[in-house]
């Protein structure tokens, strides 16, 4: 807030401004204080603003302040602690976090979008007051001899992870991925946004390499007769 103006006489009035929020909710408190000469005298004004949702990814979220601002992340179900408290943990391929408390039930390898804010609970990060958006989807783990033999199928879901060997076209993001086993998936088109619109450069632009594990949820489809 920034002061417009003051002005005295029978009305006093003090005019502020605001600057544009481009951020979540803000609020902040007003102190007036005068005096007649012998007693200082104070009142105070809450404020308080709703603001955007602001989209972000795990590591962005975690280097955000602690406070108010609401934030939208969408992230797999990779722990839970209690479903029906609203207590688990979700991960993008930015990182991790743990979300306390928020409504809506979920189940181990949802792919889910959340809204909360940024809280802290003995210094580490955790997403607070948080609302249970949408349930994009539900995956299920398995081994990725599995899933070279599973029946293609554009509407199942399946939650992979392997050793990146080889990065075939780092523009689109096609890989394969290698388990414990020797046993290897090729993945056509690798990215980080749920919604498949930023596919271009994932790879290149988030420093991912020969030898990185990596979580990929994803259908089974094939081309040319060979999984992938």
């Amino acid at each position: 807030l920034s002061i417009v103006r003051i002005s005295g006489g029978a009305t006093p009035e003090v005019v502020f401004k605001a600057a544009p929020n481009t951020g979540g909710d803000r609020s902040t408190t007003i102190t007036f204080t005068t005096n007649d000469g012998k007693k200082e005298y104070s009142s105070k004004v809450d404020i308080a603003q709703k603001g955007a949702i602001v989209p972000v990814s795990v590591a962005d979220f975690i280097a955000t302040e602690v406070g108010n601002a609401q934030y939208r992340l969408t992230g797999l179900v990779t722990k839970v602690d209690d479903a029906a408290s609203g207590k688990y943990y979700i991960s993008d391929y930015t990182g991790q976090i743990y979300v306390y408390k928020a409504s809506g039930t979920v189940a181990l390898n949802d792919v889910v979008t959340i809204v909360g804010k940024h809280a802290e609970y003995k210094g580490t990060p955790q997403v607070g007051s948080g609302k249970l958006e949408e349930v994009c989807a539900s995956a299920e783990p398995i081994s990725l001899a599995d899933f070279n033999a599973a029946a293609d199928d554009n509407d199942k879901l399946y939650v992979l992870t392997g050793k990146i060997v080889e990065i075939v076209n780092d523009k689109y993001g096609n890989v394969y991925i290698e388990d414990e086993n020797g046993e290897k998936v090729y993945l056509y088109g690798v990215y980080g946004d749920w919604t498949g619109e930023n596919k271009k450069n994932f790879i290149t632009d988030n420093g991912i390499a020969v030898g990185d594990e990596i979580t990929v949820v994803t259908i089974k489809t094939s081309h040319n007769d060979a999984p992938q």
